[in-house]
């Protein structure tokens, strides 16, 4: 989240333009439309495990149970490991560059 708020210097200095108000409105729309995908891979999921209608806990099978593991648990660790390599190896702002940015945008400003 940081990082997409430090990025608003950043384009600033490559394009010369502030662009903030667009940036930061674009995280309340990721959280909708990540917030609305969860719901539906939720439900998507129980569909799948076995869980729908009156089924109880005691409907479940080791094959609805390890379905249920795998999409609910296994699959997004795995996702989230490898957003997080990405983000680590594409991300390039960090806190000694926001602030080299900073000061070369405050230089700019000051120079004309």
């Amino acid at each position: 989240i940081l990082s997409l708020t430090d990025s608003i210097e950043y384009g600033q200095l490559k394009n010369g333009k502030r662009n903030e108000a667009v940036t930061l409105s674009v995280r309340p729309m990721l959280d909708k439309i990540a917030g609305a995908c969860s719901n539906g891979i939720v439900g998507a999921v129980a569909i799948a495990a076995g869980m729908i209608g009156s089924a109880t806990a005691a409907d479940m099978t080791a094959a609805n149970i390890h379905t249920f593991k795998v999409w609910a648990f296994y699959v997004p660790l795995a996702v989230i490991i490898l957003s997080g390599v990405v983000f680590l190896l594409k991300v390039k702002i960090s806190e000694k560059m926001h602030a080299d940015i900073v000061e070369q945008l405050e230089t700019q400003l000051n120079e004309g």
